[in-house]
């Protein structure tokens, strides 16, 4: 998943450091979207003069210009600037450039910042991430669980920031983990998505689950909903009406050979989501706790 990023100067400077350490730090400048704004950028060419890899860095930057996905803008001008209520020791400049950073940041929809901004100075944006640039550089983990999740989210432990966003991603659910949970984090990869298939060989034995977690995340208007499911001769018209336009959602409904069932999936227009046993991972019983599995989302 593509992540709106605000960075320091140090760490755009480390990107053009040949120095092997920071080889992850670069490919993830690569995989997600630097955010900017114009007094942002002037702290960045500032600081390319200053430490001499001016050229380096133009060249870099006009390579972006153009890039929705790489590159985005927001004005400074136009947002609401976090007021600075504290007096504080260091140069104008210095105060400047630490809320320039964390504005900009604030402006975007994922609110991080990668970086050393100083606690004075983040205490005053509740709702952004503050990472250190040695999170940044750190080798992906592919296996994440549900109190990983948990700990991003509510900003207590920020470690698995990336392993919970880059695919692929290998979650591990145990009995008695947050249903409420892992739905919400699944539909960041499909909920905004145009057409979203859902695989389950017995639908109809999951259906609280699916509506729960799964369907309460796509937009009944913009989404297009592809059932595919196994049911036997007995039930199978009567499961294909109430499947097709299902509880007013732009439906269709495919029927499985039972021998290709047996592998569910939600998949969006960018990610397949492979849930193992079905949508029973997110539990059996009405307590919004899931079910022992192991789920595997890949970009497509």
């Amino acid at each position: 998943m593509r992540l709106e990023l605000t960075l320091c100067k140090e760490v755009i400077r480390n990107k053009f450091n040949i120095d092997d350490k920071y080889n992850n730090s670069r490919s993830r400048l690569n995989r997600h979207t630097l955010v900017l704004s114009d007094e942002l950028l002037d702290i960045y060419e500032k600081d390319a003069k200053e430490h001499k890899y001016q050229i380096q860095f133009e060249s870099w930057y006009f390579s972006l210009i153009g890039s929705a996905k790489r590159l985005k803008r927001v004005n400074l001008s136009e947002a609401k600037v976090e007021e600075k209520k504290e007096k504080q020791e260091e140069t104008q400049e210095e105060r400047e450039e630490g809320f320039i950073i964390a504005d900009t940041a604030a402006n975007t929809k994922d609110k991080i910042v990668v970086g050393e901004i100083e606690k004075r100075i983040s205490k005053h944006y509740k709702n952004a991430y503050f990472i250190k640039e040695e999170i940044f550089n750190r080798d992906k983990s592919h296996t994440v669980n549900i109190g990983d999740i948990k700990d991003v989210w509510d900003k207590a432990v920020l470690e698995h920031i990336f392993d919970i966003y880059e695919t692929p991603i290998r979650i591990e659910t145990s009995m008695g983990d947050d249903a409420i949970l892992l739905g919400k984090y699944l539909s960041l990869f499909y909920k905004d998505s145009k057409n979203v298939t859902i695989k389950d060989t017995y639908m109809h034995k999951n259906e609280n689950n699916l509506d729960k977690f799964v369907l309460k995340y796509i937009d009944k208007k913009s989404t297009k909903i592809t059932f595919r499911a196994f049911w036997n001769y007995k039930i199978k018209e009567e499961l294909i009406n109430r499947y097709t336009n299902y509880k007013g959602y732009n439906s269709k409904v495919i029927i499985e050979n039972k021998k290709l069932s047996h592998h569910s999936m939600i998949e969006s227009d960018e990610y397949i989501i492979d849930l193992g046993y079905r949508l029973r991972v997110f539990g059996d019983k009405e307590d919004n706790k899931t079910e022992q599995e192991v789920i595997n989302i890949t970009r497509k």
